[in-house]
């Protein structure tokens, strides 16, 4: 039996909307930066095994 979780990571928060009023310029632009996902996996043995994937 294994007990397995993953999380993303990423070193902006994302941009996902915005709004601003008519006719007026957005101030913030959207960056992407690369996201990190980490998994990890508790075996019923005690072992834990873990991995990152760019």
């Amino acid at each position: 039996m294994a007990y397995v979780d993953e999380a993303g990571f990423a070193p902006q928060p994302p941009n996902r909307s915005a709004w601003t009023k008519r006719g007026e310029v957005h101030a913030i632009t959207a960056k992407r930066a690369q996201r990190m996902n980490v998994i990890g996996a508790l075996l019923s043995s005690g072992r834990l095994l873990l991995t990152q994937l760019w």
